[in-house]
């Protein structure tokens, strides 16, 4: 018997008692979902170290935060070295799911702890990080040749990328002289191929690039100057930055009008909207759930988002809210995923 089913049982009975019959998945466009995949067997041995797990000591007094919180991939690694995590199974692998049907294909082609970081526009292509030989490199798979070609090499490790304007790609960096504030500290470059990388922030702690549609525009998770976690922008030929608001995790709607991203309201992350410019924030819809990673669906209808029952789930759900209003549903499938990429 599956050690989650009654919290998932509760919570699919959380979004009946809600009314959450306000569409169906096959209205959903039929782009695949990708994301970091645990079957279940995974997911409840994730489960059972979690049980187990002792708390971890709270952050030294003006430490910044930032380095302290825990991304979902990181918490649900639980501490342990790579080694062990690849045997006990519980780095996950890079699957696709089909919305509509809830299918999960996972990518045979890249080992276990690759992680899907976004697809092309056509979505013909796919950048992912994956470890090679000690450090992070980022990488593009080709869904029409079926090949993966490495975008970065080398010791230098990298842990996030984006599609940028023309040809180039926004990376992530991870910076080793700032490693001892807490975590590893980051920072953005644009990438153009047969170039050297050039640098668009400083840090300490950049990550999760989005660009928008028109390759103006570089929205992405900074440490303000108290270390909390907000979303700022930049411009990808270079220039300062700006901070839009506290949040992370932000995504572009298709047209690049606005600006999907997750905020902590009063002591629950929720989903929330806004320009491109930062006017107009306000939040939308509703879960008994803390809403994380959002991602809007290529035909701008909908928002995917994992809803979490505590501070760190190990079996988050994957949802679907329509952003013309309406009850949000769940992706039921079997297992659990993370870092959704639509």
């Amino acid at each position: 018997m599956s050690l989650r089913l009654p919290g998932r049982a509760l919570a699919l009975l959380l979004l009946l008692l809600a009314g959450c019959a306000g569409f169906d998945l096959s209205e959903l466009p039929d782009a695949p979902l990708a994301v970091i995949y645990r079957n279940r067997e995974e997911t409840e041995r994730i489960a059972e170290r979690l049980a187990n797990r002792k708390p971890k000591p709270p952050p030294a007094p003006g430490q910044a935060h930032v380095f302290r919180v825990e991304t979902l991939e990181d918490a649900l690694g639980l501490g342990k070295g790579r080694a062990e995590r690849f045997r006990a199974g519980l780095q996950g692998r890079l699957a696709f799911v089909d919305p509509r049907t809830a299918e999960v294909r996972p990518a045979n082609f890249v080992p276990r702890g690759a992680r899907p970081l976004d697809w092309s526009s056509d979505h013909r292509r796919l950048l992912f990080v994956s470890r090679h030989r000690g450090s992070s490199q980022i990488y593009e798979w080709d869904t029409t040749s079926r090949e993966v070609h490495p975008l970065t090499t080398g010791r230098g490790s990298w842990r996030g990328a984006a599609y940028g304007p023309g040809d180039a790609r926004i990376l992530v960096r991870v910076d080793p002289l700032q490693r001892g504030a807490g975590g590893g500290g980051s920072r953005l470059f644009l990438w153009t191929p047969g170039r050297r990388p050039q640098r668009l922030t400083d840090g300490p702690a950049d990550g999760h690039p989005v660009v928008s549609p028109a390759g103006d525009l570089v929205v992405f998770n900074h440490a303000d100057a108290q270390g909390r976690i907000t979303v700022a922008t930049v411009d990808p030929r270079g220039g300062p930055i700006r901070v839009l608001t506290h949040g992370r995790d932000a995504s572009f709607s298709p047209d690049g009008s606005f600006l999907v991203y997750s905020a902590r309201s009063r002591g629950h992350w929720k989903l929330w909207r806004m320009w491109p410019d930062g006017s107009g924030k306000h939040p939308f819809g509703k879960s008994p759930y803390d809403e994380h990673e959002p991602q809007v669906s290529p035909d701008g209808r909908f928002v995917v988002y994992l809803g979490t029952r505590q501070k760190v789930d190990p079996e988050p759900l994957l949802m679907v809210r329509p952003l013309a209003g309406g009850s949000d549903r769940p992706i039921e499938i079997d297992g659990s995923a993370l870092g959704p990429i639509w």
